[in-house]
């Protein structure tokens, strides 16, 4: 792999609601952590909503709170050059009605 995309981070673009199955999408990324402690790769997080005081407190107890990075709410313009850059959107919601990401 080209060493230029090991820097690309995985992006979440979501509402922070229960059913967007964020605190599983956290759980893995500190298992892909672990896993590869030389990786530099974060978690990019675009969204706000009800979760995010409780993601960000697990994100503390996972000891991922550094790798995981907060955006809040962002509008299309701002999430388009997010995307182009990271290495992965990640879709981990376990109900969709209309799948706008």
């Amino acid at each position: 792999m080209p060493f230029f995309l090991l820097d690309r981070n995985f992006i979440i673009i979501a509402r922070l609601v229960p059913k967007k199955n964020l605190e599983t999408a956290l759980r893995a990324f500190k298992l892909y952590r672990d896993r590869n402690p030389l990786c530099r790769r974060k978690l990019e997080i675009c969204g706000d909503g009800p979760l995010e005081e409780s993601l960000k407190s697990l994100a503390q107890n996972l000891g991922i709170e550094n790798e995981v990075v907060f955006h809040g709410f962002l509008q299309s313009q701002e999430i388009a050059p997010k995307l182009r850059a990271s290495c992965a959107l990640l879709l981990v919601s376990i109900e969709e009605q209309y799948g706008n990401v």
